[in-house]
């Protein structure tokens, strides 16, 4: 079970960092265009980082990884990523309070953001 969730989560972060910088580019050019068009791609990114935090987690716990092993996979890394899906959808909400296209300019910052932390904290 542990070998499939490593698996699923390894390969689904592809998706998740598509759709961050899909999002992100998109939020950008939209505000850039003044256009009021709606973000779908916004709430697919936070769907698909939602779906890499499950993952995740089901795999922290079928390897138990809080019972020893390497602090940055075991501890770093979940908290970190913890923190960047919790940045997304603090910004997508703000986004969602503001008239656009000034809301695209900040749900497209806040992909990008996320996107940027998530780089950072993956073990490559």
């Amino acid at each position: 079970m542990q070998e499939f969730f490593e698996a699923a989560h390894t390969g689904w972060r592809w998706a998740v960092l598509a759709l961050l910088l899909w999002g992100g580019i998109t939020g950008l050019v939209l505000a850039r265009r003044g256009q009021q068009g709606r973000g779908g791609v916004y709430a697919w990114a936070a769907r698909a980082l939602d779906i890499q935090i499950l993952l995740g987690i089901l795999l922290w716990i079928t390897s138990q990884a809080w019972d020893g092993g390497e602090t940055y996979a075991t501890w770093i890394h979940p908290f970190i990523m913890l923190g960047a899906a919790g940045l997304l959808h603090l910004g997508l909400k703000r986004a969602e309070q503001i008239a656009p296209p000034r809301s695209h300019k900040l749900a497209g910052i806040t992909q990008l953001l996320a996107l940027a932390v998530i780089l950072a904290a993956i073990p490559w």
